[in-house]
Formats: structure tokens, C-alpha cells, sequence
């Protein structure tokens, strides 16, 4: 199996350089483009030549142990490495770049990638009442899973329709039938159950206040509680 070669400083360092200035390039020719001017590839290199400086130092500090080798010179970067980068982004760059991706975006959105629908349905079993799952599938034209899956369907639709026992409906209605009370007999009641619960704690809630008589306490109590008097 071959293995490549490692790469020494020297190749690392001058990728990465090409890199950035590649990059660049391309966010030069869009500026251009907004601008409503265009870039040659003289004018390229030499703005990417201005740019290789702030290129190394970007390097040195994002990549760790990259350094500069011995032999990437000054004079390679301004006769070589800048103006390939310049040549390859005038190759690759596009006016419409921007545009084409907005409108691919828009028709994507737009699009209805429809999912399939299922051929065969719970309900097509009505009619084929009495039958096997042989006899059904031969019917319907499809396997006796697809028939096993439709009666499942089909049992679990029919449960779902199936009205609530109301057998003991009007047993609950007796024991919720409410009694009505004089306010006499409302407060003697209320006064004997404050007098067995001394732990009941909704007491303290129901303190009469001074400045209010008894028998409006014991309206306002039967108001409160909703109890027809």
C-alpha cells in the first residue's frame, strides 16, 4: 500500500498560503461585481500580493506548528503563488453565483416532493366481510400482510367509534343531587362540622371578620359555596 509522502513545512506553509489567497480573490471579485466594476488578472495579484503579508500572519496564528520554511520567499509569492490564486479564482468565479443559489433555494421551497400514498385501505375491507386473509388478498389483488395491516386498520377505526357505556349515567346523577338548606340549617351545619374538624384546615380561611354579623357571613358562605338556599 503507498503511502504519501509527509508534508514538510516548507509545502504545508505554501498550500495554506495559496489557500487564503484563493479565498480572497473571490470575495475581491464579488466586491468588484457589487460595485459595478470587474477585476482583471493583473489588478487581482497585485491587491493579493498586498494581501500576502496579512495571509502569513493569519497562518501563523490559527495554525499551530506551521512555520515559515526556509526558501518561501517574498519573491515566490509575487511571481508565483499570487497570481495562480488570481488565475484560478478568475476560472472558478461567477457573476450569477449568488443568484443562480437564491433561485435554487426558492424552487427547492416550492417544490412538492409528495409522499406515497398507500394503494390499499382499511375501509376496501368492508364488503369482503367473511373472508379469509387468503380469499381477501385475492380479491384486493395484494399479499395477505397487506391484508393483515388493513384489518388491524380497520378493527382499530371501529373501536374508536364505539359510544361510551352511559349504563350508570343516571346512578351518578342521584348521588350528585344536591340538598337544598334553609340559611338556618346551612349555618347550624356549618357551625357543628367547625365544631367535629377542629383539624380542618380551610378554617382559618373562612374567619368571620368583626365589623360582619353572623347571618351575612352565612349568606356570603352559601353564595360561596353555591348551595340553593
Amino acid at each position: 500500500m503507498h503511502t504519501p509522502p509527509k508534508p514538510n513545512g516548507k509545502a504545508q506553509f505554501a498550500d495554506l498560503l495559496g489557500r487564503w489567497l484563493m479565498g480572497q480573490a473571490l470575495r475581491h471579485l464579488n466586491a468588484a461585481h457589487a460595485a459595478g466594476s470587474s477585476l482583471d488578472l493583473e489588478a487581482l495579484t497585485a491587491l493579493l500580493i498586498e494581501d500576502a503579508g496579512q495571509a502569513a500572519d493569519h497562518i501563523h496564528q490559527s495554525q499551530q506548528g506551521v512555520r515559515r520554511a526556509a526558501g518561501t520567499t517574498w519573491t515566490q509569492v509575487e511571481g508565483r503563488t499570487a497570481p495562480r490564486a488570481a488565475e484560478r479564482a478568475l476560472q472558478v468565479w461567477r457573476a450569477d453565483f449568488f443568484e443562480n443559489r437564491a433561485a435554487m433555494g426558492r424552487k427547492s421551497g416550492q417544490v412538492r416532493r409528495g409522499k406515497r400514498q398507500a394503494k390499499f385501505l382499511g375501509f376496501q375491507l368492508g364488503d369482503l366481510e367473511g373472508l379469509s386473509i387468503r380469499e381477501q388478498a385475492a380479491r384486493l389483488g395484494c399479499s395477505t400482510a397487506t391484508v393483515s395491516r388493513l384489518r388491524k386498520e380497520r378493527a382499530a377505526f371501529l373501536a374508536s367509534q364505539v359510544e361510551p357505556d352511559r349504563t350508570d349515567l343516571p346512578a351518578l346523577i342521584e348521588e350528585s343531587t344536591v340538598i337544598a338548606m334553609t340559611p338556618e340549617e346551612f349555618s347550624d351545619f356549618m357551625h357543628e362540622y367547625l365544631a367535629t374538624e377542629a383539624d380542618a384546615r380551610p378554617v382559618a380561611q373562612f374567619k368571620i371578620p368583626d365589623f360582619m354579623p353572623q347571618s351575612s357571613y352565612d349568606d356570603a358562605m352559601a353564595d360561596l359555596l353555591a348551595v340553593p338556599l
